[in-house]
């Protein structure tokens, strides 16, 4: 009756342990490399090195991180924004609605952060080239447009949350088995922040998803 059923010479239980022994090797020896394949190449797609054939950002200072927020950055870094959601497109509301849904606490996975990215397609590294011509033409580093977004984000109360570190622990959290916290870290802007933020406060709420993005 046994071999009937199916569970062979090694009977039932053998059967069943060389079935998770087969999951076991599928799972560790094609789907975690093919994860951290994926993820690798996203990730590259979002912070990837500055085209070479567009106009440099200038180069990073030891301010750049330290230096107080001016009010001349705060509009810059509007202008550029403005150009970066331009280039993005139509495939704008999508990255919207992937922010809508990790500020609800809505459960992302791995796979629907990487089918956001692919749905972006080519809008990233339009945006991304946005950014570098925006930076060039503002006399701002990389680093200081970063610093300037994370003072903006936690002026407006809003995570700095980006695809690169969700997708990162997402990953981790397959591995660990775990559930990632995704919403982020808000901090304390001071009063003279928000104040530099805050006429300008709709606009940069709208452009906020592009945060995930690293832009």
């Amino acid at each position: 009756m046994i071999r009937r059923l199916g569970c062979g010479a090694l009977g039932c239980f053998g059967s069943v342990a060389l079935l998770l022994i087969a999951l076991g090797v599928g799972w560790f020896g094609f789907v975690q490399p093919a994860i951290r394949s994926v993820t690798g190449q996203i990730e590259s797609t979002i912070s990837g090195q500055p085209t070479q054939n567009l106009p440099q950002p200038p180069a990073a200072s030891a301010e750049d991180a330290t230096a107080p927020l001016t009010r001349a950055e705060v509009e810059a870094f509007v202008r550029i924004r403005r150009e970066v959601r331009t280039a993005m497109g139509t495939t704008f509301p999508q990255l919207q609605e992937l922010y809508t849904d990790i500020q609800a606490g809505q459960p992302v996975n791995w796979w629907t952060a990487v089918q956001a990215v692919q749905a972006l397609g080519s809008s990233v590294a339009d945006a991304r080239a946005a950014v570098q011509r925006g930076l060039a033409d503002e006399h701002m580093s990389a680093e200081r447009y970063a610093f300037v977004r994370s003072k903006v984000n936690r002026a407006l109360g809003l995570p700095d949350v980006n695809l690169s570190e969700i997708l990162s622990q997402l990953g981790q959290a397959q591995q660990s088995q775990t559930v990632p916290d995704l919403s982020g870290t808000v901090t304390t802007a001071s009063e003279e922040e928000r104040a530099l933020v805050q006429p300008h406060a709709e606009i940069l709420r709208v452009t906020a998803p592009l945060s995930l993005l690293g832009l």
